[in-house]
């Protein structure tokens, strides 16, 4: 939990400088923040009624650890122990968007990251497992606001 709360406090503070899409960090730290408050919860208290928020939990807790392996909502249910109309629905009550859009908008992020350290296109769809350059660059753009090469022109590594 403190290594997730660590990371919520360096998205925020990208927020705060005004670095990447706000909108996208706003959701990042919502869910992430919900997802730790859930945690807390759950810690604290013992009683059965706390099943819903160890749902939460374990869903958000899988997607961090799986989203990078091609993850899809048979799969998370199957992590999960759940069905996924079950994980759509408890997904729902903490974030406007769907499981896989979500995925997406995590992958697009770690696409920036990558960007800005200065790796091409291609590492980049390996490392996210995509095979189609050109669906990452539409999928970055309608995430991030722009396409990869205006974003690597703003924000990638600058030649000395």
């Amino acid at each position: 939990m403190a290594d997730r709360l660590a990371q919520t406090i360096d998205i925020a503070r990208s927020f705060l400088r005004g670095e990447g899409d706000p909108e996208e960090l706003r959701s990042r730290i919502k869910t992430r923040l919900a997802s730790i408050l859930c945690e807390l919860i759950e810690f604290q208290s013992n009683e059965e009624d706390t099943s819903e928020v160890s749902d939460v939990s374990r869903i958000l807790t899988t997607i961090d650890e799986h989203y990078l392996e091609g993850l899809t909502m048979e799969k998370l249910a199957q992590y999960c122990r759940m069905s996924e109309s079950k994980i759509k629905k408890e997904f729902h009550s903490i974030y406007d968007g769907g499981v896989m859009k979500y995925i997406c908008r995590l992958k697009m992020r770690d696409a920036a990251a990558m960007i800005e350290k200065g790796m091409s296109a291609d590492q980049i769809c390996g490392e996210l497992g995509m095979n189609d350059k050109n669906y990452f660059s539409f999928v970055f753009k309608r995430e991030i606001g722009m396409t990869p090469s205006e974003f690597r022109k703003l924000h990638g590594p600058k030649e000395e």
